[in-house]
């Protein structure tokens, strides 16, 4: 119960949360208008599912891009509640999306384990705290290229979902 209530805390202090959970409010009265309790209970399940969304951020390494997540199931909600025809098209397009960055980020994690951008920025940092400079420029250069290699990985496994399966 303690860790709960800090992730609350969290929640209510991060002015990029209370703005997520203003949108809430017209999103849930919108799919119960006649029901004003409906509304605070969307804003109460809002900040427990926040709230659990920051446990996993400190808990899990795999949920590093929880805030992508959240707003774009945020706009998921107001596309529900502007056009409900088109959720269908909108969720099963977000999930191919979603699946190829996710995809593509562990492809690259498992293949290229030995050489992961963090690791080099890591080593370039040291190099440059021992004054090693041209050590630190060049292990900089590759972190850089293997980021590259990151972002194309992710992009081809996103626009192989995208377009094709």
């Amino acid at each position: 119960m303690k860790t709960l209530l800090k992730y609350l805390t969290l929640v209510v202090a991060n002015p990029f949360l209370l703005l997520a959970g203003a949108l809430a409010v017209p999103i849930t009265w919108a799919a119960f208008p006649d029901a004003l309790p409906a509304v605070a209970l969307g804003v109460f399940v809002w900040t427990i599912i926040v709230a659990v969304g920051y446990w996993c951020v400190s808990h899990i390494d795999q949920m590093r891009a929880w805030p992508w997540l959240l707003s774009g199931v945020v706009f998921a909600g107001i596309v529900a509640w502007l056009a409900p025809h088109q959720i269908g098209v909108l969720v099963w397009s977000l999930s191919k999306l979603g699946l190829g960055a996710y995809l593509g980020y562990w492809i690259d994690r498992s293949v290229f384990h030995y050489a992961r951008p963090g690791m080099l920025f890591d080593i370039a940092n040291s190099l440059a705290r021992q004054d090693q400079t041209q050590g630190a420029q060049a292990m900089r250069h590759q972190a850089s290229l293997a980021t590259l290699r990151r972002v194309g990985i992710m992009a081809a496994a996103i626009l192989a979902l995208g377009l094709g399966v």
